[in-house]
């Protein structure tokens, strides 16, 4: 965990005694050392990746992970590192010419977002645990397997298939910190991005385990992310989450709510909203909107697009489904990583099915954000005559009759004035599962996820029984 102060550089230190952080500057380093030793290694380095620019000045050691590096588009944009070439610089200061002791000092710094970046907690941890004469290089690295081939297939006329590491840890340690630095972006997307435990699925943003400490530096850190990158990442996906809020009119299905400072004047701030579009081409970051539309604009924004954990993504065209007739069509990730567990548990056991769902317009907010609940005998039912549990069909027509039209007080959105959706989900095939005909109900809540979410309004009838080509998580990123 780094200290960090207002966004500004901060060298943190190592306690030798007790494994505790301190603050040193890098004059207090013993300059009784002959740190010459570590010319080969620098120059060995900067000859395989010459992007990465190591220099030293006396016991200073400092380079960048460039941008090229972190080889997936798709976890450039969502973690806002196409804002420049540099992902973050480095600056190691040693007290001793040994890469097997602990450093007396090092910064972490994002160019763009200082100390706020994604990946933070998860590069100092690597640093620490580098310069310990217990570390131990992986077998394999994602970055030699996936960036080293295009390297030697440029280097030599005849491109050959890159296993393995011409050099060895002991050739030259440098190369292996940047390995592990890589290895620790890359796996963003399906660990923790605070303590790097596995997650059961790949995710779009960044996302953190069940630990309640790993939430709270989660939202600490604030990861780097703005209404702006959010909206330039992906306008329609923002669209849809400022829709499906501004479609949210009745306090049942409010959850989660806003502080009431933020919904005062919410019903203006939507009147005057622009289009995303507009935003895009106008704002270039979370000031210009605050000078553009008001502070009450921004905040409110801030709260509907940043604080949902859920992870939606609109789909391009060549990944659209093609059944389906409406091109407002969107991958979601709405479930926890608990939820997602056990439905993964159902689904191994008895196999799972896609049906339709279909919900009028004011209960999305809480569908989007706590995922389907069966709603039975409760005053948010939304109808039971079939008995309780969650309603589902084979085809979409039938649950296009549940799913009714909300005015949407977002007028310049790109989805219209009248919202109207319905989800594709997965279903595990559970007993509760019952089939009544046309419909089905599930009374186990945990045994169905949403995965898909599109526009309703218009569409045609899609029955599952004929629909090929369900787009995955990998389409998109290959896509990507």
């Amino acid at each position: 965990m780094s200290d960090f102060e207002d966004g500004e550089e901060v060298w943190v230190g190592i306690d030798d005694n007790d494994d505790e952080k301190v603050i040193f500057s890098p004059d207090d380093t013993d300059q009784f050392y002959d740190f010459s030793v570590f010319n080969l290694i620098i120059d060995i380095c900067n000859n395989y990746f010459p992007m990465c620019n190591v220099q030293m000045k006396d016991s200073i050691i400092s380079f960048k992970i460039p941008r090229c590096l972190i080889f997936s588009p798709l976890l450039q944009i969502v973690c806002g590192f196409y804002h420049d070439d540099t992902v973050v610089e480095i600056s190691l200061v040693f007290q001793k010419p040994s890469w097997t002791e602990k450093l007396n000092s090092f910064s972490i710094t994002n160019p763009v977002f200082k100390q706020n970046f994604v990946g933070r907690p998860l590069i100092n941890d690597v640093i620490i645990n580098f310069f310990s004469s217990s570390f131990k290089p992986k077998a394999k690295y994602q970055l030699i397997e996936c960036m080293l081939n295009s390297m030697f297939s440029n280097w030599f006329s005849t491109p050959k298939q890159v296993n393995t590491f011409p050099l060895l840890y002991d050739d030259c340690p440098l190369i292996y910190l940047i390995f592990e630095i890589v290895e620790a972006f890359l796996d963003i997307q399906d660990h923790c991005c605070i303590c790097r435990t596995g997650l059961p699925f790949s995710v779009i943003k960044p996302s953190v385990c069940d630990s309640k400490l790993c939430s709270f530096r989660f939202d600490e850190i604030g990861i780097g992310t703005s209404v702006a990158q959010e909206i330039k990442r992906d306008p329609l996906a923002a669209d849809l989450l400022i829709s499906i809020f501004a479609s949210c009119t009745d306090e049942r299905y409010m959850n989660p709510k806003p502080h009431e400072s933020l919904m005062r004047n919410s019903a203006v701030i939507f009147d005057n909203l622009p289009s995303m579009t507009e935003i895009l081409n106008t704002c270039n970051n979370d000031t210009d909107i605050c000078k553009k539309y008001g502070h009450d604009t921004l905040e409110l924004l801030r709260w509907i697009i940043l604080s949902n954990k859920s992870q939606i993504i609109s789909l391009p065209p060549q990944l659209r489904i093609n059944e389906v007739s409406s091109p407002f069509q969107f991958m979601t990730l709405i479930a926890t990583l608990s939820a997602e567990k056990q439905f993964i548990s159902r689904k191994t056991t008895n196999g799972s099915i896609f049906m339709w769902h279909g919900s009028d317009g004011g209960r999305w907010h809480s569908i989007i954000r706590n995922g389907l609940w069966n709603m039975s005998k409760t005053d948010c039912v939304n109808g039971d005559a079939y008995g309780q549990g969650i309603y589902l069909a084979n085809n979409s027509s039938i649950s296009h009759g549940y799913s009714l039209s909300t005015t949407n007080l977002y007028n310049k959105s790109q989805l219209g004035t009248q919202l109207s959706l319905i989800a594709l989900c997965e279903v595990a095939c559970v007993k509760e599962l019952i089939n009544h005909g046309q419909i089905c109900t599930l009374t186990d809540e945990k045994a169905c996820i949403v995965r898909f979410i599109f526009c309703s309004y218009g569409l045609n009838p899609v029955d599952l029984t004929n629909m090929q080509n369900i787009p995955t998580m990998e389409d998109i990123v290959k896509f990507l």
